[in-house]
């Protein structure tokens, strides 16, 4: 097993598989595949043979574990999730069920703090768009270019085999633009709300 700060590329393989299978599940679906995660890495370490696990209830300490086999056990959930763990994690959730908790809580944190930076950009944005005070037909071209992001971020089928909204935009005469808004939006161009 590699040491707490030596990560293999089967490990960060392991790890994003994992997140991909946990990622359609409901929270107590993920907890039940963490608990079972939990508790055959736990017999594994161990050294018990067969596929059962440890019993999701019953305590690290009960069935043997000192501080030995709880740093094993730590680096193999490590290479498994992907989550940072110190040492004592079994000794500070005792059982299987309730570290897999943890794991669950752990990895749903790592999720949110994926899509912060993203978060942020957008409110970054936001504030730009605020600040400015462009004019009517700037502000329907960003609104025009605003709805193809949405229209591409929304379709999980992935990005379409089309010209981008930029180049379609620049190559639009202003009738062009205007007869868009007028088509998507309804009603005439120039009455768009707050425009």
């Amino acid at each position: 097993m590699p040491a707490d700060d030596e990560r293999r590329p089967a490990d960060d393989e392991a790890a994003t598989a994992l997140r991909e299978r946990l990622r359609p599940l409901s929270p107590a679906d993920r907890e039940g595949v963490l608990v079972d995660l939990v508790g055959g890495l736990a017999a594994t370490v161990l050294g018990h043979g067969g596929d059962a696990g440890l019993e999701p209830d019953r305590a690290f300490r009960e069935v043997g574990f000192d501080s030995m086999t709880a740093v094993e056990l730590r680096n193999r959930l490590r290479a498994a999730t992907g989550v940072h763990l110190p040492a004592a994690v079994v000794f500070d959730y005792p059982t299987p069920a309730a570290l897999a908790r943890h794991l669950r809580d752990r990895l749903a944190e790592d999720g949110a703090a994926a899509a912060a930076p993203l978060l942020a950009e957008l409110e970054r944005l936001d504030g730009a768009f605020a600040a400015e005070a462009p004019d009517r037909l700037t502000r329907q071209k960003l609104l025009v270019q605003l709805q193809a992001f949405v229209a591409r971020w929304g379709d999980e089928r992935g990005p379409a085999e089309e010209k981008s909204a930029t180049h379609t935009l620049d190559d639009a005469t202003d009738a062009e633009i205007f007869d868009f808004i007028h088509r998507e939006l309804g009603g005439p161009g120039g009455n768009l709300p707050g425009i």
